[in-house]
């Protein structure tokens, strides 16, 4: 899944051509942090290094993001959506904000849209 959601980023990058993908594997905290940018966009796939894996809290994203004084032009979170968020949290996200949750239909997103991938 891994692989096939990156390879989107990266065909969503190609067209768009952003100046940098910032990527951030978290779970109850960004356990991982990757910057690409035109000259290593092509190796996204192949050369990222998944850190983490256990417990799952978003909110640790806006975290990181507001201590790194990163400013996003958009966010793409990808996520089983088996957690909770502090909407409030997210309240001051203005930017638009894509929620790629694997099969539960149910997950209530903070802001921004939701799309459900539907498991093979």
């Amino acid at each position: 899944i891994l692989d096939r959601f990156l390879s989107e980023v990266k065909a969503i990058a190609d067209d768009v051509q952003p100046e940098a993908i910032d990527l951030l594997y978290w779970d109850t905290e960004v356990a991982g942090h990757e910057s690409y940018d035109a000259g290593n966009r092509d190796a996204i796939v192949s050369s990222t290094k998944p850190k983490g894996g256990g417990g799952t809290d978003p909110d640790v994203i806006v975290d990181f993001m507001r201590e790194k004084r990163m400013a996003p032009d958009a966010l793409v979170v990808l996520s089983d959506g088996y957690m909770h968020t502090n909407k409030p949290k997210w309240a001051g996200f203005t930017k638009p904000v894509l929620w790629c949750i694997l099969g539960n239909d149910g997950y209530e997103v903070p802001c921004g849209q939701k799309l459900v991938i539907k498991e093979d």
